[in-house]
């Protein structure tokens, strides 16, 4: 918002370094055209303190601005109200006339308020439309689960990295676990895991070919596996068909329920069971049933 000198409200935004403006300038202008631009904005972003409304005037960093005015027209949010008042109550002060067009000018205590209720409200609003727009992503890519899909790496943690579509640009988790058999350490200074036995790196910008595992929308979570990789902790599943059905066999097994075979099920093999000495028909051995006896000889 804005000072104007007098007292106001200012929106301010800085970095917790002594990196100038000119050199954000410099490094926005030469990763222009490079695959991973907008993955480097992000990060030049994050590294960036939040905007915050405040009474104090430090300026913007991002614009290089010693006095900055959060204003628009027409008036879009409450902060941009209490704007227009300052600016008017100034105006009218300045003519020396009361106002009769909502000017006013506000207390130190007043700014101070304002500033802390604007900021905050703004977060609010912020993670309800953040929370929204996730439950979308997930509700558009539970139609492509299954499907393979380019992407970069967008984020890296030490339980996995989160890999961004290239045609969506719609993030989701490749956990940790679902790698290659191997140890990943996280380095957090360089941004990437790296496996202990075989030496594989994945990196932040990385390109990389994803399978959609899963989708859950209660916890707007999205679940990617490499291509040609196997999930050993990631449940896959096909589309919006259900998944199989489980029950536990013997001796704790898990047994997965298939399309009935031809082969006979648990139900009917008691039926088809081989006889046993108990139940068997005795029958005569062979050697009587082919050899006649002598006395059947002489009667002939």
């Amino acid at each position: 918002m804005s000072y104007l000198g007098e007292v106001g409200i200012t929106h301010r935004i800085g970095i917790d370094s002594d990196v100038s403006p000119q050199d954000f300038t410099d490094v926005i202008e030469k990763i222009q055209g490079r695959a991973d631009q907008e993955l480097i904005q992000t990060m030049l972003l994050r590294s960036m303190k939040q905007a915050v409304y405040d009474h104090e005037n430090i300026g913007h960093f991002g614009l290089a601005l010693e006095a900055y005015a959060h204003f628009t027209s027409p008036i879009r949010r409450y902060p941009d109200l209490v704007v227009h008042r300052a600016l008017k109550g100034i105006i009218d002060k300045q003519n020396q006339r009361k106002s009769k067009s909502g000017g006013k000018t506000y207390t130190a205590d007043e700014v101070e308020s304002l500033g802390e209720q604007c900021s905050m409200t703004e977060r609010r609003a912020d993670d309800a439309t953040r929370d929204v727009s996730d439950w979308l992503k997930c509700e558009f890519m539970l139609d492509h689960v299954g499907d393979v899909f380019e992407g970069v790496i967008a984020s890296v943690t030490n339980f996995g990295f989160f890999v961004r579509l290239t045609k969506f640009h719609i993030d989701g988790l490749v956990h940790i676990t679902s790698l290659e058999k191997d140890y990943f350490r996280y380095d957090e200074v360089k941004q990437h895991l790296i496996g202990e036995s075989f030496g594989t790196i994945y990196r932040l910008g990385d390109p990389v070919e994803v399978k959609v595992a899963s989708v859950n929308l209660d916890e707007r979570k999205i679940d990617f596996l490499l291509d040609g990789v196997e999930g050993k902790n990631i449940r896959k599943t096909a589309g919006r068909k259900p998944s199989r059905a489980k029950k536990t066999g013997k001796k704790g097994k898990t047994i997965v329920d298939k399309p009935a075979t031809a082969k006979a099920t648990p139900s009917n093999k008691s039926s088809k069971k081989p006889a046993t000495r108990k139940n068997r028909t005795p029958t005569k051995p062979k050697s009587a049933r082919s050899k006649p006896t002598s006395s059947s000889r002489k009667g002939k």
